[in-house]
């Protein structure tokens, strides 16, 4: 399974993440080196052991990893893996981005602040997305929950399942495939916000119809970022099931699965990462 820095938390329980939080304020991560380019070994000592392990990252995941305790040999990422990851995540990914971006996110912040209630501010935006296509259809996904229509209308509309009847589709499709790459992520993005705000109706709307045309994508190109994109998703879908207590909520989000599970869109690319194993 692949390991996610934008959300570790919300790939593995509570009880997992606590642990490693303990950890990390204790400060029981001692060392950290970046051996080469995004290679990085660490030394974590936990209770009364201490532990090598060593990551190698891409820009927003974990690569590989190996750790020198007993699970070293399983697929499965150990505890101590998660708690270097998560340690990366706040230390040295964070300020990185920081430094770079500050400024720019200063300027766009103070920007929106000082025009949000102003009409010709709300006049630029309404023209932009009459005249931008793409924008207008970024926008719809990223924030769908605040729009009237209804959610799945949106989605079928911007991102349909179903293929138009064409003799070269998968030519027709590769045309556009950075661009709904590009929606896609508008539409995780947007998932994640409505975890993140316990909104979890329109979560798992977002996050099953997110799979379903991931899944579409893969099955045309088979290739890693349709997967990748699919395994962001996964993760959404299972906080959302775990985290679910209402057994109204609970009852919603079982017969949304259920729907998507029997798509003929819809395929289990993995025996963890799947519907039917979360069910």
């Amino acid at each position: 399974m692949a390991i996610f820095l934008e959300n570790i938390e919300l790939q593995i329980s509570g009880k997992a993440f606590d642990k490693i939080s303990e950890w990390i304020n204790k400060g029981y991560v001692k060392k950290a080196n970046e051996i080469k380019k995004n290679n990085w070994n660490y030394t974590l000592k936990s209770d009364d052991d201490i532990y090598e392990c060593n990551l190698v990252y891409s820009e927003h995941s974990i690569k590989s990893f190996l750790c020198a305790c007993n699970q070293r040999f399983n697929k499965k990422a150990c505890l101590h893996v998660y708690a270097c990851a998560q340690w990366h995540k706040l230390n040295i990914k964070s300020k990185a981005e920081s430094q770079k971006t500050v400024k720019k996110k200063d300027l766009s912040l103070e920007l929106v602040k000082d025009n949000l209630l102003n009409d010709n501010f709300i006049q630029f935006v309404n023209k932009e997305l009459n005249r931008n296509e793409r924008f207008n259809h970024a926008f719809q996904l990223r924030y769908f929950y605040l729009l009237d229509t209804l959610p799945k209308s949106i989605f079928e509309e911007i991102l349909p399942l179903v293929q138009p009847e064409k003799t070269n589709i998968k030519r027709s499709s590769l045309i556009s495939y950075k661009s709904q790459v590009v929606l896609l992520n508008e539409l995780y993005e947007a998932s994640i916000f409505c975890v993140a705000n316990a909104m979890n109706q329109n979560g798992i709307i977002a996050a099953l119809h997110g799979t379903l045309f991931a899944n579409k994508l893969f099955k045309l190109f088979k290739n890693n970022q349709s997967d990748l994109i699919n395994r962001k998703f996964h993760t959404v879908i299972y906080e959302i099931i775990r985290s679910a207590k209402q057994p109204d909520l609970r009852e919603y989000i079982f017969g949304e699965s259920i729907q998507c599970l029997n798509n003929s869109d819809y395929n289990i690319l993995h025996a963890e990462e799947n519907l039917a194993q979360y069910l």
